[in-house]
Parts: C-alpha cells; structure tokens; sequence
C-alpha cells in the first residue's frame, strides 16, 4: 500500500472552493462542540479525576481539530490553485479509525466501569 498522498491533475472550479470552504467550517463547528463539551465534563464532576482527565481530553481533541482543519483547508486550497488534488493515504484513515475506537472504547469505560 502506499502512504504518501496520491496527485492527480483535475481543474478546479467555484463549486470546488466553496466546497473546501464548508468543510472547514464544518471542521470549526466539530472543534467548538468538542471543547465545549469537554470544558463541561471536566466540570461535571469536580471530585472526580476521570471527568477531569476526559474533559481535558476533548478539549484537547477540540483544538487539535480546529489545528486539523485549517492545514487540509490550506492544502486543499493549495491544491485547487495549482489544479491537482489530494487523496488520504490508508494510513491516514487506520489512524483516524483508531484514534477513534481508542476515544469510544474510553467513553464506554468511563460509563460502565467508572460509574
């Protein structure tokens, strides 16, 4: 398999751009409701260790999200200028996949073990 990304030559058109728009948007909202949610949970329970460490978790994930979004929306704008595009690699997406399971399988213990 092959990890670094793959280019191929398109042209890029207004629709391409608003599009890579909305996505870092949606990249924004993500890291705002992500540490939102965090700063709550960490403030749920003051007592509690876990729902400190869990909230700094999401806090931290909230801002690496915003860092996230930004760089591919650079690239991606890159990208569209220079009239190539960018796919992920299947390392990216194990990554992504499981980071997540790791973020789930934390969420689950803190519900039916901690609790």
């Amino acid at each position: 398999m092959e990890d670094r990304p793959r280019e191929i030559r398109v042209e890029a058109t207004v629709r391409d751009h608003l599009a890579n728009e909305r996505t870092f948007l949606a990249y924004v909202r993500t890291s705002l409701a992500l540490v939102g949610f965090g700063f709550l949970i960490a403030r749920l329970d003051p007592q509690s260790k876990l729902s400190l460490a869990f909230g700094l978790l999401m806090l931290a994930v909230g801002i690496a999200f915003a860092i996230l979004g930004a760089v591919r929306y650079v690239e991606e704008r890159r990208a569209l200028l220079e009239h190539s595009t960018r796919t992920l690699g299947p390392s990216a997406v194990v990554a992504i996949a499981a980071a997540l399971t790791a973020f789930g399988a934390l969420a689950v213990f803190d519900l039916v073990v901690v609790r």
